[in-house]
């Protein structure tokens, strides 16, 4: 039952985030990306895996930037399709990035100098979302890649939305793991541990 549920509600939130109109979901993805930056968690974090926009998601390129600029190291998903998980690949700039899995920018993992970060060197993860609820639970597209490379993750998760993609309460199964905090265009809202 769940299982539909989250189906029904996939279709919703995604083409209630497709109804933003474009302008506005960027100057919304920017003051995203502003408080992001602003955070504790953030500023502390040395290393940052972070992901790369697809769709409607809040935008993540201009965030990337300041982050190289912060002299932070940046690390990007690249996702294994056939095992349904995803590892953490540091990039140095966006030359490497080509389409991948489900057309979602990836580096080229063929590079010689593509190096993978283990999980235990990441301070902080940065997790898309169709919508979170208040205690920092996620609807996401339902491949169930963040919940497989969050299991276990003892760094701080921080999920990113649209403030109107923020809900009371999402239907939660046992292997779905909350964020510590949702950072939205207005406002971050603590689900978790402290952010210090």
């Amino acid at each position: 039952m769940k299982k539909q549920e989250k189906n029904r509600l996939r279709r919703r939130w995604q083409e209630r985030r497709n109804q933003i109109p474009l302008l506005l979901r960027q100057e919304m993805s920017r003051e995203i990306c502003r408080n992001v930056l602003a955070y504790p968690a953030l500023q502390a974090a040395e290393t940052i895996f972070v992901y790369l926009a697809f769709r409607s998601e809040p935008e993540t390129k201009e965030l990337i930037q300041e982050l190289f600029a912060r002299k932070k190291r940046v690390t990007v998903p690249v996702c294994d399709k056939a095992s349904h998980t995803m590892k953490a690949v540091e990039i140095k700039d966006f030359s490497c990035l080509v389409p991948g899995s489900y057309g979602i920018l990836e580096p080229k993992t063929e590079q010689s100098d593509v190096l993978t970060i283990p999980k235990e060197e990441i301070d902080l993860v940065l997790v898309p979302g169709l919508a979170f609820d208040a205690d920092g639970y996620r609807l996401g597209y339902g491949a169930g890649y963040y919940d497989r490379y969050l299991k276990g993750y003892l760094g701080y998760k921080m999920g990113m939305a649209f403030e109107n993609c923020m809900v009371w309460r999402l239907p939660r199964e046992e292997f779905d793991l909350p964020v510590d905090c949702v950072v939205t265009n207005r406002a971050v809202v603590q689900t978790g541990r402290s952010c210090l």
